[in-house]
């Protein structure tokens, strides 16, 4: 009897699980395509390193006040209050140079998580959409790119990180959520 319960109990389940699965209709999507095919990613990126070069360059012009110094260094005797003034200046403005650049590089850097932060926001409320308009209840994310990674540990991550191994063409919703985007879909 015991074995009678317990083989209904596992056909029940077995039976609820294919229930369960074949209620499943679900799709994929190339997030990282997707994020880059956004309308507002070239734009905002763009700003965002035009704005760190043009900064840069200012740095590098000021920078260029250094050099001077070190050509007015060499022409001081050594160990004179003179020399040594030059040499605080030029350490000073060394280190100025070097926080001010880590300090730009930080803020880029920030900025572009926040831009991406946003642009994924839009484009998963996108995903909703399409996959909505599909009747799919889940959409898992894949990518077409090559495996990458210059170290065995990089390149196992890179496919460890890959949710999707293979997915049937037909489940693709990628191009659809493109297309939205481009259709004012911000």
């Amino acid at each position: 009897m015991r074995r009678f319960t317990l083989s209904l109990i596992l056909l029940g389940c077995f039976a609820c699980a294919l229930a369960a699965q074949a209620a499943v209709k679900a799709g994929v999507v190339d997030m990282l395509r997707v994020l880059n095919e956004h309308p507002e990613t070239k734009g905002r990126v763009e700003k965002v390193d035009a704005d760190s070069k043009a900064t840069l360059e200012k740095l590098k012009e000021a920078y260029a006040s250094v050099r001077k110094l070190e050509e007015e260094l060499d022409l001081l005797k050594e160990g004179t209050p003179e020399h040594l003034e030059k040499l605080r200046q030029i350490s000073q403005l060394k280190a100025t140079f070097e926080l001010d650049q880590k300090t730009l590089i930080t803020r880029a850097n920030l900025e572009m998580v926040d831009i991406m932060k946003d642009i994924y926001a839009k484009c998963v409320e996108k995903v909703g959409e399409v996959a909505k308009a599909r009747g799919l209840n889940m959409v898992f994310m894949t990518t077409s790119s090559k495996v990458g990674g210059r170290t065995r540990a990089e390149t196992m991550n890179d496919i460890a990180s890959r949710p999707v191994v293979w997915a049937d063409p037909a489940m693709d919703i990628t191009a659809e959520v493109i297309a939205a985007l481009g259709k004012g879909g911000k």
